[in-house]
Parts: structure tokens; sequence; C-alpha cells
């Protein structure tokens, strides 16, 4: 579970998407801590909002920790990031009318909801998938549905694949990116 400090970081960035057109990405939701927060949020707010989760629930895809840091080579390992979808689903069951889990590579996922009109406009996308080929594809594949106003955002603090992902991206793109805090919660992230 997440500690306060990290809730009200996310929420506090999340709500500067509450009012722009659009569905909630979250890439990387491991147990779901931070879901159950977008989730609860969206419930309390009756913001008209799709959530849509995605993980490999079972760690990180082989290809993708080519490069990687000894501590994410590690978590592999030792199946730190391993977790059924069924405990998620059991976990977030009170918004199954809202709540989309998808289990897989996001580097595959993501190209075939677009293709599908799954998704169609985000506002609020959130990437905590730590390394950076998959960080990288999903904020290539999801930025052009994020909404005028909306949240791009990355959890990782300052080191690893999410942090080189979106300043990447920032730059080649020519978007202004901005830092959240090294508290916990999202670091660095961008407004469209």
């Amino acid at each position: 579970m997440k500690t306060e400090q990290y809730k009200d970081n996310v929420l506090e960035l999340f709500s500067a998407a509450h009012d722009v057109e659009g569905d909630v990405i979250e890439v990387g939701i491991f147990s779901g801590d931070t879901s159950e927060i977008l989730l609860e949020e969206i419930t309390r707010l009756s913001l008209q909002k799709q959530y849509f989760g995605l993980d490999t629930f079972k760690g990180y895809v082989e290809e993708d920790l080519i490069g990687a840091n000894q501590a994410s080579k590690e978590n592999q390992k030792y199946h730190r990031w391993t977790v059924s979808k069924e405990e998620v689903e059991d976990r977030l069951s009170n918004y199954k009318d809202i709540s989309n889990l998808y289990e897989g590579d996001s580097k595959e996922i993501i190209p075939n909801l677009i293709k599908n009109n799954t998704i169609k406009k985000l506002s609020f996308i959130y990437v905590d998938c730590n390394l950076y080929p998959p960080s990288l594809k999903a904020m290539e594949d999801l930025y052009p549905l994020l909404s005028e106003g909306g949240v791009m955002a990355i959890d990782e603090h300052l080191i690893g694949g999410e942090t080189q992902a979106i300043k990447e991206f920032s730059e080649k793109n020519n978007i202004y990116l901005h830092y959240f805090s090294n508290t916990p919660g999202p670091s660095y992230y961008l407004i469209k």
C-alpha cells in the first residue's frame, strides 16, 4: 500500500485532468495501488472517465531488460513485480463498471487498443513500467490521444528508464517538461 504522501501527490497531479475530456490510462499497475487511488477519485467526483490499466503481471518483458540497471534485473530475477491479474481485479472489484485491465506487453496492447478504438481520447496518462523501451513506446503511442490540457506523467524518481524516456520524448517533441517532486509519486510530467 502506498503512503499518504504518495496518494496526495498522485491526486494533486490528477486534479489537473479532472475537467479535461478523455479517459485515464496507467501503464504498469503491479498490485493496483495507484489504480485504486485513481479509481476512487474518479468515483468520488463522478468524473465521466474510464480507467485502463496495463501490466504483464509477470514482471518485465525480457527484451526490455537489455541495458536496464542492476536493480531492475534483480527485481526480475526475484519476481518482485509478479502478481496475478485476478488478485488485482479482486482488489478493484468495487470499480468494475469503469475499470478495464489488460494483461501482456504494453508495446503490443496499446497499439491494439488504439486500432480497435477501445481508447480514443485520454486526459491522464501515468507511466509506471520502470524500463526505457516500454515507457518510450507508451508515450509515443498514447500522447496523440491526449486531450489539450491533459497530463502525461511518470512515477520513476530521477533514475531509470521512465525518466530517460520522458526527457527524450519531451525534447524530441519540444514540450516543456515539469518536475513534480522527489517525494513518492509522480516525478516528471508534461501538459499538452
